[in-house]
């Protein structure tokens, strides 16, 4: 099992680029323990539901579970809202993306990604606000050392790549980013 500590917590910030501050940046420590500890009690609630699966236990899960997707669509929509975005009901293809298209008119918008998950994993879709709710963003979170891999699809595809300072899907655990469309 993984366990996320303060220390790590600091050994990441250290690592991370020095970047301007910004609403994310403030909100950005705070946020960043109140995920890790959601995850810290999930994790251990579910290793007690594993070892003895009684109903007490099933439920504490349950309600661990709970609290940590619910402050992660709560972080996911104050990001969004900072930048001007909505989260997207739906996802989109990159190529809709590249071309700010909001209807899927060809086979490959309906298909996979065909990215590795060093380059695409745990997506969330953003879309700029008013009809007709055109692509704006793609975040992900990834399993990787660096953004090497995301870096390369994004020059590949013709899209911008930013590095974003921590993941709120598992914090230190994983790195997130955000493609745009190119040129923007």
């Amino acid at each position: 099992m993984h366990t996320i500590n303060d220390e790590k917590i600091i050994e990441i910030e250290k690592r991370r680029p020095a970047r301007p501050v910004s609403v994310e940046a403030l909100v950005r420590s705070e946020n960043l323990m109140k995920v890790r500890d959601r995850h810290t009690a999930w994790q251990q609630a579910s290793i007690t539901a594993d070892k003895n699966p009684s109903p007490a236990n099933r439920h504490a899960l349950s309600i661990a579970q709970d609290a940590h997707y619910e402050f992660q669509a709560q972080i996911i929509h104050e990001f969004a809202a900072v930048r001007g975005w909505l989260v997207a009901k739906h996802p989109f293809s990159v190529d809709q993306l590249k071309q700010a298209r909001h209807a899927r008119h060809f086979p490959a918008d309906f298909g996979g990604f065909s990215y590795d998950c060093s380059s695409f994993d745990h997506p969330e879709w953003f879309r700029w606000p008013g009809k007709p709710y055109r692509p704006a963003a793609i975040a992900v979170h990834v399993y990787a050392k660096n953004f090497d891999a995301c870096q390369v699809v994004a020059d590949r595809e013709g899209l911008n790549f930013e590095e974003l300072p921590w993941s709120w899907y598992w914090p230190c655990e994983t790195l997130a980013g955000v493609y745009t469309r190119g040129g923007t």
